[in-house]
C-alpha cells in the first residue's frame, strides 16, 4: 500500500486538476481496519501520503473461503458507519459469486467475483 501510495504523491496535483476517482479499498476483517476507529485512521493516513482525499469506499469484505453472507452483512454496516464519519460514500461492495443468492444488498451496488486465485496446496 505504501509503494503506491508513495507513487501518486508526487502526481496529486494533475490527479487533483482532473476528474477522478480515489477509492479506499476497505476490508474490516483485516487488524489496521478492524474498528471504525482504526479504519477512520488508516484512511486518514493513507490520505495524508497520497495528497488526495478519498472520495469513495469500495467494500471487499471478506475472509478468503471462510466469508459467509453474515460476514458481507456486518461488514455493510460497518462501512455504513465509517462512510458517514468519512462522509464519502459507499460506491459498491465485492461480493463472491457464490455469496449473491444469499443475501439482499440493500441500497449497495454489488460488484460479483469469482475467486481465481488459488493458495498452493488448492
Amino acid at each position: 500500500m505504501r509503494v503506491l501510495v508513495v507513487a501518486i504523491a508526487p502526481i496529486h496535483r494533475e490527479i487533483a486538476a482532473q476528474s477522478h476517482h480515489f477509492y479506499w479499498l476497505l476490508n474490516p476483517n483485516r487488524p489496521e481496519t478492524a474498528t471504525p476507529d482504526r479504519a477512520l485512521h488508516y484512511a486518514n493516513e493513507i490520505e495524508k501520503s497520497a495528497r488526495l482525499p478519498f472520495t469513495a469506499i469500495v467494500l471487499n469484505a471478506h475472509l478468503a473461503e471462510f466469508t459467509t453472507a453474515q460476514t458481507i452483512l456486518d461488514a455493510q454496516k460497518f462501512a455504513k458507519s465509517v462512510s458517514a464519519s468519512k462522509n464519502i460514500p459507499i460506491a459498491f461492495q465485492l461480493v463472491e459469486d457464490r455469496l449473491c443468492s444469499k443475501l439482499e444488498t440493500g441500497n449497495l451496488p454489488r460488484l460479483r467475483f469469482r475467486r481465481a486465485l488459488r493458495k498452493p496446496w488448492e
